[in-house]
């Protein structure tokens, strides 16, 4: 139980420093935060606060195809169909095609599409 504990507060601390390094405003944070940002969107791929966080760094950085993706996965956690739609939209529009995040952007509009289908029964 202890090393549990302390697994999840290693990643609350994680993310925290994340959010930190994007509040900053400094873009010599910005790689950093990203990276911060992998694990616990990795382990939580639903935390719609996280993917907000690295869509305004993909933003800051010009990166409008995969700020587009983030504000999709974001929607999506946040069961936003019809936002999450258009975002999705938007990525693949931007990326390159077969890119994995084009890929990615594939599977978060299908998901989306489904999530809407469910709502508006």
């Amino acid at each position: 139980v202890q090393d549990m504990e302390q697994v999840v507060v290693r990643r609350q601390l994680t993310l925290g420093l994340a959010r930190a390094q994007v509040e900053a405003n400094d873009p010599s944070l910005d790689d950093a935060a990203l990276t911060h940002l992998r694990a616990p969107l990795d382990r939580e791929p639903r935390n719609a606060g996280a993917w907000r966080l690295a869509a305004i760094v993909h933003g800051r950085r010009g990166d409008t195809g995969m700020t587009a993706l983030a504000l999709a996965e974001a929607a999506l956690a946040r069961h936003s169909a019809r936002e999450a739609l258009g975002h999705a939209r938007r990525a693949q529009s931007l990326l390159p095609a077969g890119s994995p995040a084009w890929l990615r952007a594939q599977d978060v509009e299908n998901r989306a599409a489904q999530v809407e289908d469910r709502q508006n029964r």
